[in-house]
C-alpha cells in the first residue's frame, strides 16, 4: 500500500491580497524582508511557528486558516520506487 504523503500549503498569497496588502506591507508590519513574504507565498520557505501566528495575527485570520496540510498521493515513480525495495 502508498504511503500518503502530506504537503503543507499556504494561503498567505490569496488572503494577503483579498486584503489589499502589498508585500512590502506586510514585510514592514512583520519587520521582515519583501523577498522572505514572496518566498512564503510560492512555498519555498515554511515559517518558524512564531512567524505563521504573527502573519496570521497581521492578516487577522487563525493560523489554521494560512497554513495547513494537505493529503498527496505518491507519483508513479515513488510508488514503483517502493515495489522494487520490497
Amino acid at each position: 500500500m502508498a504511503k500518503i504523503r502530506r504537503e503543507i500549503v499556504n494561503r498567505v498569497l490569496e488572503v494577503r491580497t483579498a486584503k489589499n496588502m502589498s508585500q512590502n506591507e506586510l514585510a514592514k508590519r512583520l519587520e521582515i524582508s519583501r523577498l522572505s513574504v514572496k518566498s512564503i507565498e510560492r512555498g519555498k520557505y515554511i515559517p518558524p511557528l512564531q512567524l505563521a501566528f504573527d502573519i496570521a495575527e497581521e492578516l487577522d485570520v487563525g493560523v489554521e486558516e494560512l497554513f495547513f496540510r494537505e493529503k498527496k498521493a505518491p507519483t508513479l515513480l515513488e510508488q514503483s520506487k517502493r515495489q522494487s525495495n520490497k
